[in-house]
This record gives C-alpha cells, structure tokens and sequence, in this order.
C-alpha cells in the first residue's frame, strides 16, 4: 500500500509542477495581451478581431486534436483566456470600465 500512496503522491507532484508552469505561462500571456493592448491602442485598432480569435481557435483545436483532446475542451479552456485577454486590452484601449 506504501509503493503505491509514493506513486501517487509522485504523479500529483508532477501535476503540481504542470499546474505551476500553466500559471506562469498564462501570465506571460497576459503580458504579452497587454502589449498588443498598448499596440491596439496606439494604432487606434479594437481590441476584438474576430477573424484573428477565429484562427487562433480553429488552430489550437487541430493542434489539440493531435494530442487527442477534444474541441469541446480546447474550446472551453481557451474561451475564458480569450474573454480575460479581450478585457485587459479594453481597458488600455478605453480605460477600466
């Protein structure tokens, strides 16, 4: 029982490791958003480019596919990394509202 409480704790270990990293990724996203923030705002472009988010999407769900996740999460996982980024360039393009 011992053996196998220790594989355990590993892989959650190792989870938590993952889980750390896709925080500090998604931060470093965020950064990043808040550059093309700045970019959009100086250039007088709206924060939303439906075309541009429609080709992100439909790209991250083929890569997604080829890992074997589905759409439907993809989607669901990117959906609110999009909504946060689009509020953070509204805010610099028109002020926090």
């Amino acid at each position: 029982m011992e053996d196998s409480n220790h594989e355990l704790e590993g892989l959650r270990h190792e989870l938590d490791a993952l889980d750390d990293e896709l925080l500090r990724l998604i931060a470093k996203r965020m950064d990043i958003v808040r550059a093309v923030g700045e970019y959009k705002k100086t250039h007088g472009l709206p924060a939303l480019d439906q075309a541009r988010w429609q080709a992100v999407l439909d790209a991250r769900i083929a890569g997604a596919q080829a890992l074997n996740l589905t759409p439907e999460f993809i989607t669901s996982v990117y959906k609110p990394i999009h909504e946060q980024a689009l509020k953070i360039e509204d805010d610099i393009i028109n002020g926090p509202s």
